[in-house]
């Protein structure tokens, strides 16, 4: 058959509605042990029948379901072959517009549960003409449709595929243009997920059947029937025979003094009682717990408790090494069965036109993170500087947080508001020359003397002068003597931030190591210190005071 006659038939499955409803613990290995020889006839229906789970899911719902949003709720374009190539770019454009059509989303949620489940996904190229040119149409298939087999012809061993169609069997090459297959390795039935969920699946339909029986029995518990043991069999027989209508009475006559000494016909419910139906609930909860972790990462999304939002909002995300392992997979087979035979047919010998199916994976920015990150690094680096301290390597500092830092320019910097000069003092004897000043200085403009809100003259309140005088000397002098005092324990902070540093750790080992440091320092060196300060003032401001009087 010529090869464009071959690539534009479509083929269809041998039989579509191939099931098996009943497994068993037996099928189900017999089932596997044929997947793991490279056989999917058994193992196919078995994925088929994992869908019934509501937690698995198919290819909307459930973990399986969740697992797809992970993918392909991310933003999609295609990527040029060579972005420097304006033919390629071209060529990328055009497809990108009918991309949707080539590899509908359903068809491609179908893939993905086949090659999750089975480890690969089968699927036919349908060639359509539109607007004067062909393109393919992505059509999965059902693994069970899909046979392997394997010869030796003395050390060469030779393999073949073929799918099971109503024109008989028909040779699988993903590659040629009408077949494709999506998977990873050679051996790649092996990572199908139906060979660890299998088991538990069974396991949970078991303790499902089984929960409903206990719920029955419990809801419906057996009726005692009790008679006199010489009543008249007759009467037993018809009293008995009413019994079995209860599913659909609501009363039952009990004769009294049958044998005139009180004997009576009687009632009673057998009731089960225990907590046994806890370990159907603890069984199923540990199965639905391996589902999630298998197929997002983490078990949040199903066993959040109320309450939790933070927990719940982390759970809504497939885990991202799972979502770019999902993209990795199917990029490559896509770009080289489906997207470069599409360039051979639009442009003749441009194969390496072929662009690159691609999902935007990376997490968005945590803009509130990145800016309280900031923050905290900045109010770090205040504290550093008022303590008298600052980091030996700017450009570490900043890198070490995440953070790009370039100096501001001189003509950009905030311009700070002129100092105003010092403030003569008046001598406290009323003199109109300050005690000790220098003749030869020149006097200090009128506007630079001190002016009262008062509007009274310095020179009538020289207690307030002097105390003003004094409480800046103590502030002058103090400082000194305070940052003494606090040298060992601003050492310390550093020691622990150095520390945290070198060691590579995180914010919040950082902020948890000095609350722990803080709580073991002791105030008393500093608290002496602004005792002796507060005193001085205090006397100081009563003699300025007095004296004023």
């Amino acid at each position: 058959m010529p090869a464009e006659r071959k690539r534009n038939r479509v083929y269809s499955p041998w039989s579509n509605i191939i099931v098996q409803t009943r497994w068993t613990v037996a099928s189900v290995r017999s089932a596997l042990d044929s997947h793991e020889r490279g056989m999917f006839s058994q193992s196919g229906l078995l994925i088929d029948a994992l869908g019934r789970d509501p937690r698995l899911g198919t290819d909307k719902s459930g973990v399986v379901g969740t697992r797809a949003n992970g993918l392909l709720g991310k933003p999609f374009s295609l990527r040029p072959a060579d972005e420097d190539d304006p033919r390629a770019v071209r060529a990328a454009e055009e497809i990108e517009a009918i991309w949707w059509d080539i590899l509908p989303e359903s068809e491609l949620r179908t893939l993905l549960r086949y090659l999750w489940f089975g480890g690969g996904a089968p699927g036919e190229l349908r060639w359509k003409r539109k607007d004067g040119r062909w393109h393919p149409v992505v059509k999965s298939w059902q693994l069970h449709h899909l046979f392997r087999e394997e010869r030796a012809d003395g050390e060469q061993l030779y393999e073949r595929w073929w799918l099971n169609t109503r024109s008989g069997q028909v040779d699988f090459t993903p590659g040629d243009g009408k077949w494709l297959l999506l998977a990873d390795g050679d051996r790649w039935w092996l990572n199908g997920s139906v060979r660890s969920l299998s088991i538990p699946w069974l396991g949970a339909q078991l303790v499902f059947r089984d929960a409903l029986r206990h719920s029955e029995r419990l809801g419906m518990p057996i009726i005692k029937a009790l008679h006199p043991a010489q009543a008249d069999p007759d009467e037993v027989d018809a009293w008995f025979s009413d019994l079995k209508a209860l599913a659909t009475e609501t009363a039952a006559k009990l004769p009294q003094n049958v044998d005139g000494q009180g004997t009576s016909f009687d009632l009673a419910l057998l009731e089960a009682s225990g907590d046994n139906w806890e370990s159907f609930e603890a069984l199923l909860k540990h199965i639905h717990t391996i589902y999630a972790v298998h197929f997002l990462g983490h078990n949040l999304t199903t066993e959040v408790d109320s309450g939790s939002f933070a927990a719940a909002n982390t759970g809504n995300d497939v885990r991202l090494d799972y979502i770019k392992a999902d993209f990795e997979t199917i990029s490559t087979p896509i770009r080289q069965q489906v997207l470069v035979p599409l360039c051979a047919e639009w442009y003749p010998g441009g194969e390496d036109l072929a662009p690159w199916p691609h999902w935007d994976v990376e997490p968005p920015e945590n803009t509130k993170e990145a800016a309280e990150t900031t923050r905290v690094a900045g109010e770090a680096l205040q504290s550093l500087k008022k303590a008298g301290y600052r980091p030996k390597d700017m450009n570490a500092w900043s890198e070490r947080f995440g953070l790009e830092l370039e100096e501001i320019p001189e003509e950009e910097k905030p311009q700070l508001p002129p100092q105003p000069p010092p403030v003569p003092v008046p001598p406290q004897d009323g003199s109109a020359e300050p005690s000790g000043s220098d003749e030869s200085e020149p006097e200090e403009p009128d506007d630079a003397q001190l002016h009262l809100l008062s509007g009274d003259a310095p020179e009538t309140v020289p207690g307030l002068v002097g105390g003003q005088q004094m409480a800046d000397q103590l502030v002058d002098e103090g400082l000194p003597l305070a940052q003494r005092a606090m040298a060992p324990d601003v050492k310390a902070l550093l020691e622990v931030v150095d520390g945290v540093l070198a060691d590579g750790g995180d914010m919040q080992e950082m902020t948890d190591r000095l609350v722990e440091l803080y709580r073991e320092m002791s105030p008393s060196r500093l608290t002496e210190l602004l005792e002796k300060a507060e005193i001085l003032a205090e006397l100081k401001g009563m003699a300025s005071v007095l004296e004023d009087l």
